[in-house]
């Protein structure tokens, strides 16, 4: 197999200045990013898709982490395909996505990788693990282990 290494690095590149124009910082040009067909496959059944997914789910956890950074930790590209090692933090100071609970003012850190897939220079597939259960205990829902 040929890897298209300038191709890869493009790719690399336009998911990277996604993840910086997910914690608000121009949001307004995530549409040029992401493809119209865009598919989130984390998301619940009968979820939106296409880019009014990426802008719905951006201003959730903008609301519930305003002050959101991802700290990318390795970024590896190989033709269409982009994978993230990254920490996502931010303090909660709003209500978190689809659970109800109220702002707790914690920090957290919760480790996440993502698989990217970039079409004609846009996002158009998503797949991630997010460590939600370290984020909750985190936050004081569920108890640390003795």
């Amino acid at each position: 197999m040929v890897v298209d290494a300038a191709l890869s690095e493009k790719n690399k590149q336009i998911v990277l200045t996604a993840m910086t124009l997910l914690t608000g910082e121009n949001a307004d040009k995530l549409d040029e990013l992401f493809h119209p067909d865009y598919r989130d496959h984390n998301a619940p059944p009968g979820a939106t898709q296409g880019n009014k997914r990426v802008l719905e789910v951006a201003a959730q956890v903008l609301m519930t982490f305003p002050d959101l950074r991802y700290d990318v930790e390795a970024a590896i590209a190989e033709d269409d395909l982009v994978s993230l090692r990254l920490v996502m933090r931010g303090t909660h100071k709003g209500p978190l996505m689809g659970m109800g609970l109220p702002a707790t003012g914690k920090e957290v850190a919760v480790k996440h990788l993502h698989m990217i897939r970039v079409v004609d220079g846009r996002i158009s597939d998503h797949w991630a693990v997010r460590d939600d259960l370290t984020m909750m205990r985190q936050l004081g829902v569920i108890p640390d282990p003795a």
